[in-house]
């Protein structure tokens, strides 16, 4: 942790330099109020409902989406330019793998007590194909004994 301490300031004071010399302080200190409460509500409105809502089927893609955008909400937190990019390219990653995961998701069939079977669907050329099953009945059967 030490060892990242020193490089984080310097870049820091770097992308805070840069970023007043172009827009002003203000800006600045508009930024850092905006990108924390940004960082604040998706803390708590994204990461930790996601988090617990899928905590039952926990997979190492599943945890570091999730993670990845407490994550990055965490860094929107911290005062300054450099880890508000940062936070920013964490959450991006983190909703793609999201989206990912929500597709694979949407394969498996769901069972009516909410849980799942994880049997995948099979996939066939054309979904518009309805499988059918045609059940005879007994009416057939009684045509042919009145006809008698």
């Amino acid at each position: 942790m030490r060892n990242f301490t020193l490089p984080y300031i310097f870049f820091e004071a770097i992308f805070i330099y840069l970023f007043i010399s172009k827009f002003g302080f203000l800006n600045f200190i508009l930024e850092v109020i905006l990108s924390g409460i940004l960082g604040v509500f998706i803390i708590f409105k994204l990461g930790f409902s996601n988090f617990t809502n899928q905590i039952k089927i926990l997979t190492p893609s599943s945890l570091f989406g999730n993670l990845g955008s407490v994550f990055g909400a965490l860094l929107l937190v911290l005062p300054g330019i450099f880890s508000d990019v940062a936070g920013i390219l964490v959450l991006v990653v983190s909703f793609f793998i999201n989206k990912k995961l929500e597709t694979k998701e949407n394969e498996y069939n769901n069972t009516q007590d909410y849980t799942q079977n994880f049997t995948q669907k099979p996939r066939y050329g054309n979904d518009d194909i309805i499988d059918v099953e045609i059940i005879e009945e007994e009416k057939d059967n009684e045509k042919i004994n009145h006809s008698n």
